[in-house]
C-alpha cells in the first residue's frame, strides 16, 4: 500500500512537471523561403537562445526576420534570437543587389 502511494505521488509530480514545460514550449515555424533555412529547432523553451543557420548568397542581399523576436547574425549564415513567450516565425527574404 506505501509503495502504492509512492508511485502514485510520482506520478502526478511527473505529470505536473510535464504541463509546466509544454507551457513554457513554443513553436518555431518556417516562413517565406524556407528552403532557405539549413537548420532550425522546432520548438524552444521562453527565454532559450535560439541558433539557426541559413544559405548564403553572394550574388544577392538577405534579410532574414523572426517575428516577435530580435535577430542577429553571429557570423555568415548563422543567427540566434531569444524565444520570447510566443510562438515565432523564421522568414528569409533574398534581394537583388541594391534593392534590399
Amino acid at each position: 500500500m506505501k509503495k502504492t502511494k509512492i508511485i502514485l505521488i510520482a506520478c502526478i509530480v511527473l505529470i505536473a512537471l510535464a504541463v509546466v514545460l509544454a507551457l513554457n514550449c513554443h513553436q518555431i515555424k518556417r516562413g517565406s523561403n524556407d528552403d532557405m533555412i539549413l537548420s532550425c529547432p522546432r520548438f524552444a523553451f521562453k527565454g532559450q537562445k535560439v541558433r539557426f543557420t541559413t544559405m548564403t548568397v553572394c550574388d544577392a542581399d538577405m534579410d532574414v526576420v523572426v517575428s516577435g523576436a530580435d535577430v542577429k547574425c553571429v557570423e555568415e549564415g548563422s543567427y540566434e534570437f531569444i524565444m520570447p513567450g510566443t510562438s515565432v516565425t523564421v522568414n528569409v527574404y533574398v534581394h537583388p543587389n541594391g534593392l534590399a
